[in-house]
């Protein structure tokens, strides 16, 4: 009758200048009972209910200490931060998003200082008219379809004070037709990672199990520039009216961009992964995955995720594979050992 542990393990390394990240969530569910814990030893109190979070986030020593002095030394000095920071939130869309955005300023600060394809590629495309036409064409399509997590951004915007185009950019990035993210990615990649077949380079993977226990891993692989600027939030979003809980949830989080775009809980025991899928063609005019795996992270049941990403009216603009379980069961017959595997495409 233990907790289980949701257990997020970090290593990162540097080579030829370049640092790379490698974040793994591992889920382990028994019953009714979620701990998020770390492998070094810390105190952890419920948030609420019987959802568990540590007070502080402990460095690995267990796997600095095993690395030769010259390597932790080239860690120390070029790129290596031993922490995730953690956030706990409590307010409205706009609120949330006002806390992420002033509390990791500096994050995200960091990681567009370094994202150069941003202004070489993204931003360029933004100032012609083609780009423009697809970037308004979103912002008017998130803002019909998705206004509260709209406000999110607005909130983000606004407490890190940078433009809001920029933050909204980086949810839309692969629909503009001069930019591949999949091309920036694979250049980023460690030497080893290299290309397999006409299958695109190695990214993020995710392992479930249902035999003895239920068990979800996740490897969070992305761009150099993310190195050190992730965060982890933990939020209860509130409705307007400052007292109606609209969602709580707990997730890793991209610097700049909506939670929900790589892996969390909520409080409804829903636990999910989500990998990336690049396409050879752009579909703009249709809803950035980012705002459904941002809506998946309020949703109460299999049925509710299946019309979140069934996104009638619009549909998704990108494609994705999602990962999940359910630690309450699912439809309420108490299966607990069930597990998902849900492609996305328009």
């Amino acid at each position: 009758d233990s907790p289980g542990n949701l257990i997020f393990e970090g290593s990162q390394s540097c080579s030829n200048d370049k640092c790379y990240g490698l974040y793994v969530g591992i889920l382990r569910v028994h019953l009714y009972l979620i701990s998020w814990d770390f492998r070094s030893s810390v105190d952890a109190t419920p948030l609420t209910g019987n959802v568990y979070l540590p007070h502080i986030i402990s460095p690995w020593n267990r796997l600095l200490d095993s690395l030769p002095k010259k390597i932790m030394t080239e860690l120390d000095n070029k790129c290596r931060q031993q922490q995730v920071p953690l956030l706990f939130i409590r307010g409205t869309n706009y609120e949330v998003g006002y806390a992420i955005g002033r509390t990791f300023k500096g994050l995200i600060e960091d990681f567009f200082d370094g994202y150069s394809d941003f202004k070489t590629e993204i931003l360029a495309h933004y100032q012609t008219a083609e780009g423009r036409k697809i970037y308004d064409g979103c912002v008017t399509l998130c803002k019909k379809r998705f206004p509260r997590y709209m406000r999110e951004i607005e909130g983000m915007a606004d407490g890190s004070k940078l433009p809001f185009h920029y933050l909204f950019l980086l949810h839309i990035e692969g629909l503009l037709e001069n930019f591949n993210p999949e091309d920036d990615f694979c250049e980023d990649q460690l030497p080893t990672l290299t290309r397999i077949g006409d299958k695109g380079c190695k990214g993020c993977t995710s392992i479930i199990s249902n035999c003895r226990e239920v068990i979800l891993g996740h490897t969070e692989d992305a761009l150099k520039q993310m190195t050190n600027n992730y965060y982890i939030v933990s939020a209860e979003v509130l409705d307007d009216d400052g007292e109606t809980l609209l969602e709580k949830f707990t997730t890793l989080t991209y610097p700049g961009q909506l939670p929900g775009g790589t892996m969390g809980f909520n409080q409804h025991g829903i636990i999910y992964s989500m990998n990336s899928i690049f396409l050879e063609e752009n579909f703009p005019g249709r809803t950035p995955c980012f705002f459904l795996t941002r809506a998946i992270l309020g949703a109460r049941s299999l049925l509710e995720v299946i019309e979140i990403l069934k996104d009638s009216g619009s549909g998704t603009a990108d494609a994705f594979g999602l990962n999940l379980i359910f630690a309450n069961g699912v439809s309420g017959d108490r299966d607990r050992t069930s597990v998902f595997n849900i492609e996305i495409s328009p």
